[in-house]
């Protein structure tokens, strides 16, 4: 039971905060922050527009903490935290 049940409740844990975020983003940076002058002037001035924004802050965190959630559920991370600790 430890071999299965461990690995799904961590890699469920990482899909339920990525999904979370990806639909947190999608609110954050496509409905409310377009609606501020200051955030508007801001990636207007740099070239850029608030789906390119959304893009960027939604999609690399989404990946990023999916492959966390792979190397924690398979023990790599706990691994290289013990070799961290013999240090």
């Amino acid at each position: 039971m430890q071999a299965v049940a461990r690995p799904m409740m961590r890699m469920s844990l990482c899909v339920l905060i990525a999904v979370s975020w990806f639909i947190l983003s999608i609110q954050l940076f496509l409905v409310y922050l377009p609606k501020f002058n200051y955030y508007n002037r801001l990636i207007t001035a740099q070239g850029t527009t608030s789906e390119d924004v959304w893009y960027i802050w939604a999609w690399i965190p989404t990946l990023v903490i999916l492959v966390f959630g792979i190397f924690w559920a398979s023990g790599i991370i706990g691994k290289f935290w013990d070799a961290v600790k013999e240090l």
